[in-house]
């Protein structure tokens, strides 16, 4: 009868297996890291912009147009601010979902939960500053060029007489 020096074929089988769920979790934790790390970078890259948006927006606030001088005549500016708003609006609503399924995939250990549900917070906070930045900042370009129109110097005492005007001209 021969003494077992080694493990058997069933610790073996099972340090096999041991393994291979060891470098699945590795791989999970890796994605998390990563995640984690994408959703930092762009929430810090959103809350600069916002407060970079918020300083042009004072600029803008500040100025008195002259009549005619106008800052988006060819409505460049707003289509591109309704576009970076679209856009953001849209990932704020993929973040949603994607954070919404944090808790159901069961390879993610409560940990990692955790650390996903923060970090989508925070970026969608971030997300959702910008928005807000860039909404001001639309009204502040459209308000400016409002206040470039040019106008008469009459005055009108009743909407009825600002009406004749319009309609006699």
């Amino acid at each position: 009868m021969a003494t077992c020096i080694g493990p058997t074929i069933g610790q073996t089988i099972h340090s096999f297996t041991e393994s291979f769920d060891g470098l699945a979790d590795l791989r999970v934790a890796r994605v998390v890291d990563e995640t984690v790390d994408a959703l930092l970078a762009e929430a810090k890259f959103y809350r600069g912009h916002a407060v970079l948006g918020r300083s042009i927006i004072a600029r803008i606030v500040e100025q008195t147009p002259s009549p005619g001088e106008f800052m988006d005549e060819a409505g460049d500016l707003e289509a591109g601010l309704r576009e970076v708003i679209d856009r953001a609006e849209s990932m704020l609503s993929l973040w949603t979902a994607s954070k919404g399924k944090i808790d159901g995939d069961k390879r993610l250990s409560s940990g990692h939960c955790d650390m996903l549900h923060s970090s989508y917070d925070d970026a969608l906070v971030a997300l959702a500053t910008l928005i807000e930045t860039s909404k001001d900042m639309l009204a502040a370009v459209i308000s400016h060029d409002l206040k470039a129109e040019p106008r008469s110097d009459k005055t009108f005492s009743s909407v009825r007489e600002l009406h004749a005007s319009i309609l006699h001209g």
